[in-house]
C-alpha cells in the first residue's frame, strides 16, 4: 500500500492511501506486542459505526476506513467556524465513543484538542491511549496511576484538576465535565477557568440560553450528567 503521512501525533499517525481514493489509515504508535492495550480504543472506533469501510490489522494497531477528509480538531478550528449544529455533531460522536468504551470497562479522563480528529467534517473521535484508563463498573470509578498534563488544549474536570497525589480514584463521569468544557470552547473560543466561583460559563452561554445545547452543557458541568432533551 502506497501511503503518505498527513499528520503525526505523539500517539498516532494518520496516512492517506495514494492509490485508492478516499481511504485513510490511523496507526497507533504505542502498541505493545502480545497485549490487548489497543483493543478498547480500536473497538470503540469500530462499534461506533461512524466510520464506513472499516478494516483492522491483526495487531489491532491500525484501522483503515473510507473518508473524504480527516484533520486534527486543533487545526480544524483554525479555519472553521464551529456552529451550534457542528457542536451537536461533536457531542454525538464523542458520546457514542464514550459509551462503547464504558461498555468495555474503560473511559477517557480528559479530552485533548490535539488527539481528537475530525472526519468528513462531521465525525469527532479521540485517538488516545494516554488518557484511556480502566473503569471499575461496580463502583463507577476510574483509576489514574500516571501523572498527567494540565496543558492549554487538555480539558479535565475541577475535581481532577486539584489532585496532587497518585493514584487518583474518581467518578468516570468526570469526562462529561470535560465534554461540556470543549463544547464551550468550540462555540465561544474560550476555555473556562476550572473551579471559577463566579460561574463564568453562565455568561458565556447567554447567546444559546434556553436551547437544548444550553441545558446539555449545564447538566454536564454542574451535575456530570449527559442528557440532550
Amino acid at each position: 500500500m502506497t501511503t503518505s503521512c498527513l499528520y503525526s501525533h505523539k500517539e498516532f499517525n494518520i496516512y492517506k492511501n495514494e492509490k485508492i481514493e478516499n481511504v485513510y489509515k490511523i496507526q497507533i504508535k504505542h502498541h505493545v506486542p502480545n497485549t490487548n492495550t489497543n483493543t478498547p480504543l480500536i473497538t470503540s472506533l469500530i462499534k461506533s459505526k461512524l466510520l464506513p469501510g472499516v478494516t483492522i490489522n491483526s495487531l489491532m494497531n491500525e484501522i483503515s476506513f473510507q473518508a473524504t477528509s480527516i484533520i486534527p480538531l486543533k487545526e480544524y478550528i483554525k479555519t472553521t467556524n464551529i456552529t451550534y449544529e457542528k457542536t451537536q455533531e461533536f457531542i454525538l460522536s464523542i458520546t457514542i465513543q464514550l459509551n462503547h468504551l464504558h461498555n468495555q470497562g474503560y473511559s477517557f479522563y480528559g479530552l485533548d484538542l490535539e488527539s481528537i480528529i475530525v472526519i468528513n467534517n462531521s465525525i469527532f473521535l479521540q485517538i488516545s491511549l494516554e488518557y484511556l484508563v480502566s473503569l471499575n463498573q461496580s463502583i463507577n470509578q476510574i483509576a489514574i496511576y500516571q501523572p498527567f498534563s494540565k496543558k492549554k488544549n487538555f480539558f479535565i474536570s475541577p475535581e481532577l484538576h486539584i489532585q496532587t497525589t497518585l493514584p487518583i480514584f474518581i467518578s468516570y463521569k468526570c469526562i462529561y465535565h470535560s465534554l461540556a468544557q470543549v463544547c464551550i470552547f468550540l462555540l465561544f473560543k474560550k476555555k473556562i477557568q476550572i473551579g471559577n466561583q463566579n460561574m463564568e460559563y453562565q455568561t458565556l452561554l447567554e447567546p444559546i440560553e434556553g436551547t437544548k445545547l444550553y441545558w446539555f452543557i449545564l447538566r454536564a458541568l454542574e451535575n456530570q450528567i449527559i442528557l440532550y432533551i
